[in-house]
């Protein structure tokens, strides 16, 4: 009866340990700066699941001041507290216990990751603010960084076309100059013309033009998109 009740409990263990293995995210490691990674994340679609894992690295030997001097101190944990401005609709899962984890003695880094997910309702451009705590040998240090993510409309010509990584610049757009600042040039006339900025909000429309005014556009990402294609451009 011993040996049947010492191998369902191995069974047990073993189911277990692979259950936690799985439920763990995969820290990137190429990162060797403090920080939370990527500092922009891939953008998201208003209304349409996401899921994205973040990367928090941080030194193991920590600089302490006592008084006028520095110390250089090894650390013991780190403790992720809190993220604010998280988009609406979504959150973060940091798949430890409490949100802590031990120094990774194996190198001069330490890795940790958390889960970004969850079905977004609010399109806008998010700079969240990563808090985490550093222990080092009885000394408790606050950090924080940051990380963005924009927001997409549900409607805009990111969310809309299915694969538009594929179809930009792609058809028979040629606008020029790319960078612009002052108009974007067209060869020829295209038809049903329009302008999206990086979040999906029209900013021009044309049944048919030849060229755009973008002097008055803030810089940054913009999509062409017309009956002859799509195309991005930028505008500084």
């Amino acid at each position: 009866m011993k040996k049947i009740y010492s191998s369902l409990l191995i069974v047990f263990m073993g189911v277990l340990a692979t259950f936690n293995l799985n439920a763990q995210c995969t820290p990137n490691t190429s990162y060797t700066v403090d920080g939370a990674y990527p500092t922009s994340l891939p953008n998201a679609c208003a209304n349409t699941a996401y899921n994205e894992t973040v990367t928090l690295v941080v030194t193991n030997q920590q600089k302490v001041n006592l008084g006028p001097t520095t110390y250089t101190v090894d650390m013991d944990s780190l403790e992720l507290t809190s993220i604010s401005n998280i988009p609406p609709g979504m959150n973060y899962d940091c798949k430890n216990p409490n949100c802590r984890i031990k120094i990774d003695k194996s190198g001069s880094k330490t890795y940790s990751c958390f889960v970004f997910s969850g079905t977004p309702t609010q399109a806008g451009l998010y700079t969240m603010t990563v808090n985490y705590k550093v222990f080092v040998q009885g000394f408790t240090l606050s950090k924080s960084t940051t990380v963005d993510v924009t927001i997409n409309t549900a409607n805009s010509v990111q969310c809309t076309n299915v694969g538009i990584n594929e179809k930009v610049n792609k058809g028979n757009i040629n606008a020029f100059p790319n960078p612009a600042n002052d108009f974007i040039q067209f060869e020829g006339s295209l038809n049903n013309v329009k302008l999206y900025d990086a979040l999906g909000n029209q900013v021009y429309s044309s049944k048919s033009a030849d060229q755009i005014s973008v002097e008055n556009l803030k810089p940054g990402l913009y999509f062409i998109k017309s009956d002859e294609g799509t195309q991005r451009i930028i505008v500084e």
